[in-house]
């Protein structure tokens, strides 16, 4: 019983996350349809999906909880670096 509480309140997050979608789009790009919507709510987006997935595996989460550790300290590198010493 707890177990369909948690999904219904991630269920209802979602709603609500699009509910806050300040302009949705779809357009057609090379004859197939696009969804086109502001960075931001992509991003929030992008984090409940992240999340969720994070709340199934304990595996993933600490390996997601570290990368953001890292990203917060600095530890990490642009995809400029990364060019850059690939090609050295």
């Amino acid at each position: 019983m707890i177990q369909k509480k948690k999904n219904k309140t991630k269920k209802m997050t979602a709603a609500i996350l699009l509910q806050r979608t300040e302009k949705i789009k779809v357009v057609r790009v090379k004859g197939k349809s696009v969804v086109v919507l502001p960075l931001s709510t992509w991003r929030a987006f992008e984090d409940h999906l992240e999340d969720s997935v994070m709340s199934q595996s304990r595996h993933l989460a600490a390996k997601i909880k570290k990368a953001r550790e890292d990203i917060k300290k600095g530890r990490y590198m642009t995809l400029e670096e990364v060019k850059k010493k690939l090609l050295k």
